[in-house]
């Protein structure tokens, strides 16, 4: 199947399916989000190596993948985008950045909905890819 789908496709596939299970993963254990920020915050390894995988990734997607022809095209380049940034200001600046979200509520109030939101995200990048 993946030797017939175009670069895009199989990137807004394999995205699409991260964000999937990272928003049921949000969704079903809401709790375990603060305990990721807090270890980003205050272990360097693991943010180190968290800004070294996404920065990565996100390089990888924007090298492969840089098209905004399309909604679909546009958004797996936005994720690309978006990684390689998140990736470089974690690398740079990681104290300062975690920071910035240190002072929003970690409630299933809050992220549910973000939750919620990757899932359909999720769902509507596996259609574009798949559908």
């Amino acid at each position: 199947m993946l030797e017939t789908m175009t670069i895009t496709q199989v990137l807004a596939l394999f995205i699409g399916l991260y964000c999937l299970g990272a928003g049921l993963g949000l969704v079903m254990d809401w709790k375990s989000f603060r305990t990721i920020m807090e270890e980003l915050r205050d272990y360097s390894l693991t943010g180190f190596l968290t800004g070294i995988v996404t920065f990565t990734l996100g390089a990888v997607i924007v090298t492969l993948h840089n098209d905004w022809s399309n909604l679909l095209s546009s958004l797996v380049s936005l994720m690309g985008w978006g990684a390689l940034i998140e990736g470089f200001v974690l690398l740079a600046f990681r104290r300062p950045f975690v920071a910035l979200f240190s002072g929003f509520p970690i409630t299933a109030k809050t992220m549910v909905p973000y939750g919620i939101f990757a899932i359909l995200l999720g769902l509507f990048l596996i259609y574009g890819a798949i559908g």
